[in-house]
């Protein structure tokens, strides 16, 4: 019997639930900051509001037998749509939208307060993003343009980790340790279960969870199957290729932080990156052929691009400033 735990967000040591910083108001730096292995002044640290159910690894079969479809390229070979990501180079956490070659840097979110772990919906429109704006950490709302600000959650609380339905009308997101499902204008609130954040790409019901141990599951409801287990080495961040063959996710099985790809029943773990520093939090384009992660191996926190084989890794975004969390949408 294992318990279901926060999907961890930093590197090394201790993981602090989700990747958040130590417990205490919410603060993040008002200025740009050194590279830390353990990116603390990014996010804070939720109060758990339950405790993780157990849950039974017994055989899921309609994952066990996947073959990995081949990726449909887009046409002129970036991946395709726009890159969401972090940045403190205007002095403090804010969400910016590149293009996919790394041009047209823009910051959406432009305001004096911290705002963090952008999504961006099904068509493209609209980024769900956390921010200590209101004296809290909550959910927002944005038109990609940066128009149409809306605050969808206001509790005393720590809301964190949004991630759209595929379909673009319920925003799923994390409280402690509990997962809730809300419509996308912040009506309809309900809690779905005790976890991690539910992939944005998981197909049908399935989802992706992490246990203590570093295993890496997938499932639905109380039934489990492990599909990658390394044993204390830490694997993390498992997010689903668009076609849902693949599970990229980062790991510090080597040594440090690296990128890694299975097939989704758990088979031919490969590693995508080999270097010193450490490569963390995938992010699959849209047509299945790029990866898109962060890594501090010039120095600072940049957001990469790299082929799904590991090969062509590029530093797109190449700023003196923080840039990290990406995340990719057509």
């Amino acid at each position: 019997m294992r318990h279901n735990r926060l999907l961890s967000l930093a590197v090394g040591f201790v993981f602090y639930m989700l990747f958040l910083v130590a417990c205490g108001a919410p603060q993040l730096p008002p200025s740009p900051v050194p590279l830390t292995p353990t990116l603390t002044s990014v996010l804070p640290t939720p109060t758990p509001t339950a405790v993780p159910p157990t849950m039974t690894t017994t055989p899921v079969s309609p994952m066990s037998n996947l073959t990995p479809l081949p990726p449909t390229p887009n046409p002129d070979g970036s991946g395709g749509g726009q890159i969401a990501f972090t940045s403190n180079r205007d002095g403090n956490w804010e969400i910016y939208v590149m293009n996919t070659d790394g041009s047209g840097q823009t910051n959406v979110t432009d305001h004096k307060s911290n705002d963090n772990w952008p999504t961006l919906s099904p068509d493209g429109t609209k980024i769900a993003f956390i921010s200590d704006r209101g004296g809290n950490w909550e959910i927002y709302l944005v038109d990609v343009n940066g128009n149409g600000f809306d605050q969808l959650t206001d509790t005393v609380g720590l809301e964190m980790y949004p991630a759209w339905s595929p379909d673009g009308t319920q925003i799923a997101y994390m409280m402690g340790y509990d997962i809730f499902v809300m419509n996308a204008d912040g009506s309809g609130l309900m809690m779905r279960d005790s976890g991690l954040p539910p992939s944005e790409r998981s197909p049908g019901s399935f989802g992706i969870y992490i246990f203590e141990d570093g295993q890496i599951c997938i499932g639905s409801g109380g039934s489990m199957e492990t599909i990658e287990d390394n044993g204390s080495a830490l694997g993390e961040f498992p997010v689903w290729s668009p076609d849902g063959s693949l599970v990229a996710f980062h790991s510090s099985r080597d040594g440090n932080m690296e990128i890694y790809v299975m097939k989704a029943n758990g088979s031919l773990v490969t590693r995508l990156t080999d270097n010193e520093a450490d490569d963390m939090f995938p992010a699959w384009s849209s047509d299945g052929t790029k990866i898109a992660f962060h890594s501090n191996r010039d120095g600072n926190l940049e957001v990469y691009m790299m082929n799904v084989d590991g090969s062509s890794i590029r530093n797109l975004t190449n700023n003196p400033a923080e840039d990290t969390f990406p995340v990719w949408h057509p």
